[in-house]
């Protein structure tokens, strides 16, 4: 299986705007040539379950398959910009945790339990833990969103 990692602002669109028809179509590029299939990793999957992301991305003009969502700790709360995980969430977190820090072990939970042949993380964050630096993520800027250039990266990665 192949995979894209997908955050979704700063990604699909520039800041927190709404969503950019032409970035998305930058997306749908990379889900048809690569046959990967999307997993969302980004904070829109507190509160909205699978079905309504699908629903959302596919309204917004995202035509690749949303597969899955990352896993998400069981006792969450989100304050001054940090999770705070209870007892029952990430064993190796206690206490506040950043967002980014949050997403990285959703990933690499996703991947142990997951055979991926290929992936790629696409987020605007530059704090994705062990992962930044490695060929398998790409940064973009929120400001900016996906570019041709990251598609071109991707599918040379995803193969």
């Amino acid at each position: 299986m192949k995979v894209v990692f997908l955050d979704i602002d700063g990604v699909l669109n520039r800041g927190l705007g709404k969503r950019d028809p032409v970035l998305v179509g930058y997306l749908n590029e990379i889900t048809f040539k690569s046959g990967a299939m999307i997993v969302v990793h980004s904070s829109w999957r507190y509160g909205h379950p699978l079905w309504r992301l699908q629903a959302m991305l596919r309204a917004e003009g995202v035509r690749g398959p949303v597969y899955d969502v990352c896993p998400v700790p069981r006792d969450v709360a989100v304050k001054d910009g940090h999770f705070l995980v209870g007892e029952s969430g990430w064993s190796v977190f206690r206490g506040a945790i950043k967002s980014q820090d949050e997403r990285c072990i959703a990933i690499q939970r996703w991947l142990d339990e997951h055979a991926v042949e290929s992936y790629v993380i696409l987020d605007d964050s530059g704090a994705l833990g062990h992962f930044v630096g490695t060929r398998n993520f790409v940064q973009t800027r929120s400001s900016v969103g996906l570019t041709p250039e990251h598609v071109r990266v991707e599918l040379l990665v995803l193969g």
